[in-house]
């Protein structure tokens, strides 16, 4: 992929967005990092905040002042940004949304959401083939990673000092019942599989090994703003998801960790950049116990200390909500015809 610039200029960015999209204290706070401050401080974008709180807008005024319109995500709280937004379809000004989970697509109409909101780009920080694969192949998309603020990840705690006998673990778990599953896959039809199991199939695994331990084993209500301290009290950790690569995957490295990173052709995670061995360690069905035993045999081998170093040191050059920001920026311009997106 490359650019083409034809013009440079800040671009007036109008997001809007519900009561329950952004809030400081709601839990995760990566999009509250990402959109509230990151896009902010980007130099070359002026985003003005919208909320509107399923009450209708005045579309014309936000045409007037602003060049693009940025919606949020959740789909099945996205229509009241519908109601909010309606006659935005017929205004020439174009609309980028940041897409939900790609099986999100199951629980609402979704042709019928991007219709009347004219969007014309969706992004979010999972894989294309991770879209596709529930989304219409004309709906436009783009692969923009955020989910590391910086400025949490500045200080983490010494190599010499963290525990090194036990493998940190964080992220959703899906317990579920033989009940729930069996309903999910012959009575729910916007499901083929019980969502949990199989998005986190590795992960439930590695969680029932004795030298795993979860992150809310040991801080039950931690937020993303404790993760950073909390995983680098650990030399090594886990960030597997099964169908695509989550924020895990940039959050473990960046705090110093030697990061075991489920990597497959399914979730097509390579897309991230980290190479087996030089940035982390690769693991997958099949290897997984063998990979977590050749580091707890042996975990001051000093092998482990650089591959995670190279790890935090590569995540906190090109997998932050800065360069996310500023992929986005480039995005908007190629929406408004400023850059030629092409191969």
């Amino acid at each position: 992929m490359f650019y083409i610039i034809v013009k440079r200029g800040q671009i007036r960015v109008a997001m809007v967005y519900g009561k329950s999209h952004l809030h400081s204290k709601i839990e995760p706070r990566t999009f509250y990092h990402f959109y509230m401050e990151a896009l902010p401080r980007h130099k070359n974008l002026d985003v003005h905040f919208i909320g509107h709180y399923a009450n209708r807008l005045d579309v014309d005024k936000i045409v007037r002042d602003h060049d693009v319109v940025l919606v949020l995500p959740h789909l099945d709280k996205i229509l009241t940004t519908v109601i909010a937004l309606k006659g935005i379809k017929d205004k020439a000004i174009p609309v980028i949304a940041h897409a939900d989970d790609p099986h999100a697509f199951l629980k609402t109409d979704v042709l019928k959401v991007y219709s009347e909101l004219k969007i014309d780009w969706s992004f979010a920080p999972y894989p294309p083939s991770a879209f596709y694969k529930y989304y219409p192949q004309h709906i436009k998309f783009a692969q923009v990673y955020f989910g590391v603020e910086p400025r949490l990840y500045d200080i983490v705690r010494p190599w010499s000092e963290r525990v090194d006998d036990w493998l940190i673990l964080s992220g959703v778990i899906d317990h579920q019942s033989l009940l729930k599953r069996l309903y999910f896959r012959y009575f729910d039809k916007r499901r083929s599989e019980p969502l949990g199991n199989y998005h986190y199939k590795l992960r439930k695994r590695c969680s029932d090994l004795p030298y795993v331990i979860h992150t809310r084993s040991i801080m039950p209500r931690q937020g993303s703003d404790d993760l950073p301290d909390l995983l680098s009290a650990f030399q090594g950790a886990i960030a597997a998801t099964t169908t695509f690569p989550t924020i895990k995957y940039m959050e473990t490295p960046a705090a110093g960790c030697l990061t075991f990173m489920e990597v497959t052709e399914q979730n097509n995670a390579v897309t991230l950049g980290y190479e087996d061995g030089k940035t982390a360690i690769f693991i997958n069905d099949s290897n997984y116990k063998s990979k977590f035993q050749e580091y707890l045999n042996d975990p001051h081998d000093k092998r482990w200390k650089r591959i995670a170093d190279a790890g935090r040191q590569y995540t906190l050059k090109h997998l932050t909500n800065d360069t996310a920001a500023d992929k986005l920026y480039h995005l908007m311009r190629v929406m408004l015809g400023e850059e030629y997106n092409g191969t």
